[in-house]
């Protein structure tokens, strides 16, 4: 709270007046980040693969996570917010991420975490051909994420498989695929973890990593498989929604 007296009166308010500014909150403001939607082209995303450590895929239509029959797989993705226009000062009161299933494999139930990365990564190009596969990844290109490395043949990551906090940001039970009712495919990650790793971002470019995807990996045969960034059809495409509210002033005379 503040109380001033404006230095030049007011039309038809005593000169005596002061005015006190009450902290108020304007109306919510959602900003929402898909690949190729309203210009956005921002997001990253490839896959990491334990049994072939010097493969990606960062230019699939999809990205894999958890546990094969003797293996493991996780995703990586990033949404770029280093030009995305947010409220000044803003409080983000909720941060949602959405990612949809595509196609079977796994058919039970199981806990997948988002986990903020703290080492940068490449995305690349490099991309299986054969759009039913993808499950195994193709041999890396210079500068691409790979298990063992963060950006192929430059750096390693600090711990292979992918450098990041061991406190997930989010958790979310996925269950079987629904051929019937594709909404069902639908998965939406939130917390107030996911939006502190925001706030963070948006104050620090540089920390910006993005998450890995890591599903439970002590059961085997439960690996999914989610339409990534290079999806052909956009609204399948990750989706990151940030709802914002900014605290606004409102000014009440004190006679």
């Amino acid at each position: 709270m503040r109380i001033d007296k404006p230095s030049t009166p007011l039309s038809g308010v005593p000169a005596a007046v002061f005015f006190m500014t009450v902290a108020g909150f304007s109306v919510a403001q959602d900003v929402v980040l898909r690949e190729g939607v309203d210009d956005y082209a921002g997001t990253d995303d490839n896959s990491l693969y334990h049994d072939r450590p010097d493969n990606t895929n960062g230019g699939f239509p999809m990205v894999f996570s958890g546990a094969t029959v003797n293996s493991v797989r996780r995703a990586l993705i990033r949404f770029d917010l280093a030009d995305v226009s947010l409220p000044p000062e803003p409080f983000i009161v909720e941060l949602t991420l959405v990612l949809e299933r595509s196609g079977l494999f796994a058919e039970g139930d199981d806990t997948y975490t988002l986990h903020r990365l703290t080492s940068s990564w490449g995305e690349g190009t490099a991309a299986d051909d054969d759009i039913n596969g993808g499950g195994q990844g193709v041999p890396a290109d210079a500068g691409d994420a790979t298990w063992s490395s963060n950006f192929h043949e430059v750096s390693l990551w600090n711990s292979e498989g992918g450098d990041y906090i061991a406190i997930p940001s989010a958790s979310l039970s996925i269950s079987r695929w629904d051929s019937v009712f594709p909404e069902n495919n639908i998965y939406t990650f939130s917390g107030p973890n996911l939006a502190e790793d925001v706030k963070l971002w948006k104050e620090s470019t540089g920390m910006n990593h993005g998450w890995i995807l890591i599903g439970d990996e002590t059961v085997a045969r439960n690996a999914r498989r989610f339409w990534s960034s290079e999806a052909e059809d956009l609204l399948v495409r990750p989706q990151l929604k940030i709802t914002t509210i900014t605290p606004a002033e409102e000014w009440v005379a004190i006679f």
